[in-house]
């Protein structure tokens, strides 16, 4: 009995935990294509401050496309077509977990081709 008790204990934390952000950690992220691949610094526990380069991988080795001053604290997804001879390339960041219950101008998702940004969402356009 105690054992399924220590269980109920332990996944009743994970449970409350849930719900909460999570602290930022740095990490690569790679297209499921493999052409390009980010690398994703924070400057802070929680929030945007930090830095993204994304690469190009080829069989010359690396190259850097763009650097950003912001760290996607909420994910982000790369998109590219260069392994089949192409030379297009996206990028989707998702913003921070969003504070409080109502929604703000706070970014939920933007929109990057060829490095530039061409559309962004805060929580309040999304609601």
């Amino acid at each position: 009995m105690s054992i399924c008790l220590a269980a109920s204990l332990v996944f009743l934390k994970y449970l409350a935990n849930a719900d909460s952000e999570a602290p930022n950690k740095p990490y690569v992220s790679a297209s499921s294509e493999g052409g390009i691949y980010a690398k994703c610094t924070s400057k802070e526990i929680l929030g945007e401050l930090g830095k993204t380069q994304v690469y190009k991988m080829s069989e010359k080795g690396e190259e850097l496309l763009c650097s950003f001053d912001w760290f996607p604290s909420g994910g982000i997804y790369l998109i590219d077509n260069f392994n089949n001879g192409g030379n297009f390339y996206s990028i989707v960041r998702i913003g921070p977990w969003p504070a409080g219950n109502n929604p703000d101008n706070q970014l939920s998702i933007a929109f990057y081709n060829d490095c530039k940004e061409i559309k962004r969402y805060s929580t309040a356009d999304i609601v």
